[in-house]
């Protein structure tokens, strides 16, 4: 076929349309041929996906992901990761397949320090899926072999429903930002009495060097800070503005008797008392409780999964190794009936804590299993959890 142009009278050929064995056509112009496949259409196609993924950083990172109708797959980056270079194609290529689904975001992690850091980013490059008004609900990492795989089955597994069924991000949009309130203080409550209670190993590191950008990071954290300051409060129930040895060994006491020796009543308070040198010395203020539990953080910081590990087993009373919804709330009826807090009681009392349970069992076996407990349990770290909880019911 010939591309005709008729000019003062006269018919200049412009180009020739030849096949191709692909079945995508060659040009050939002023006897100069083009690959339509190549030059045209791939090109086009290219600048399609490559808008399907926006760039988004600290400062717009909470509103984007709060704003965002259906699940917002998030990948986070850095320029000087060969991996990252090598999984991009397929990233974007998935963002543009399955933009009916999912709306896909990526973080310079260069560019984005702080926020990679509350995000618990540790290695590149990693997925997080949120939720809005839920949070964080997955994560995992990418390799170049796996990447498209990986992206499309966890995809898939979030937004595909069988008949008749809800879809996993339809259960987790019934919840409330709240739900996950009191396991989120429950899990404080160990971590700080773990904290107390190698106080002296803890605040011996305070001045390593090696950690004092870390240590800035978590000071000038005003939202955890504020979480730090009501665990606090809520343990001197005589607000006398110290935590005495009769008020920890309260607290020690909700948590039930534990087969694990790190949680073991008789020994959480023996080391607490050791550390401040007799019970009758025991008074601890909010400098010095933030101080300890900021060189635990910073301590932990590399390994969140072991940092759920205490609270996991305190739940898994039976030892099984997965623990069950009946186990979830009876600890935490235990909990809140010893250390009271009418609104986390309240909350424990309603549907939304089941109904969590259920939304992050997510291979729906009624037992919960390490893995979806750290998604459930992390997925509300990067929420307002404490401010919400009289939303809960």
């Amino acid at each position: 076929m010939r591309l005709l142009h008729k000019a003062s009278g006269s018919i200049i050929i412009l180009a020739s349309v030849l096949p191709a064995a692909d079945g995508f056509a060659v040009v050939s112009v002023f006897g100069r041929q083009f690959d339509m496949l190549n030059s045209v259409i791939l090109p086009v196609r290219r600048s399609l996906m490559l808008g399907s993924v926006k760039e988004i950083d600290s400062e717009n990172f909470s509103n984007v992901l709060s704003s965002t109708p259906n699940l917002a797959v998030v990948e986070f980056f850095a320029p000087w990761c060969r991996v990252c270079t090598a999984v991009a194609p397929q990233y974007e290529r998935l963002a543009f397949k399955l933009s009916d689904k999912a709306t896909f975001f990526k973080v310079n992690f260069k560019q984005n320090k702080g926020l990679s850091l509350r995000e618990r980013v540790f290695q590149l490059p990693v997925v997080h899926f949120y939720v809005a008004g839920v949070g964080r609900v997955n994560r995992f990492s990418l390799t170049a072999t796996t990447a498209g795989s990986r992206l499309l089955n966890e995809v898939s597994r979030f937004v595909d429903a069988g008949e008749g069924e809800s879809s996993r991000i339809d259960l987790l949009r019934t919840l409330n930002s709240a739900a996950l309130g009191p396991l989120v203080r429950y899990n404080a409550l160990i971590q700080s009495l773990q904290g107390l209670a190698r106080a002296d190993e803890l605040l011996s590191s305070e001045d390593d060097v090696k950690t004092q950008g870390l240590q800035q990071v978590f000071l000038t954290d005003e939202r955890r800070l504020a979480h730090l300051e009501e665990i606090f409060v809520w343990l001197d129930e005589d607000g006398s503005g110290t935590l005495d040895a009769d008020e920890l060994e309260k607290a020690i006491t909700a948590i039930g008797k534990q087969d694990d020796s790190e949680l073991d009543p008789a020994s959480l308070i023996e080391r607490i008392v050791i550390a401040s040198g007799g019970r009758e010395a025991v008074s601890i203020d909010l400098d010095v409780f933030v101080r300890i539990m900021t060189c635990k953080a910073v301590q932990e910081f590399g390994s969140p999964q072991k940092e759920l590990l205490p609270i996991f087993k305190a739940i898994d009373v039976d030892g099984s190794g997965t623990i069950s919804k009946d186990e979830m709330l009876g600890a935490l009826e235990n909990l809140f009936e010893a250390l009271p807090d009418p609104a986390y009681k309240q909350v424990v009392s309603s549907v939304s804590l089941p109904a969590a349970f259920d939304a992050f069992d997510y291979d729906s076996s009624g037992e919960m299993d390490y893995e979806e407990f750290v998604t459930m349990i992390t997925s509300n770290f990067t929420t307002a959890v404490e401010a919400d909880k009289d939303l809960a019911v």
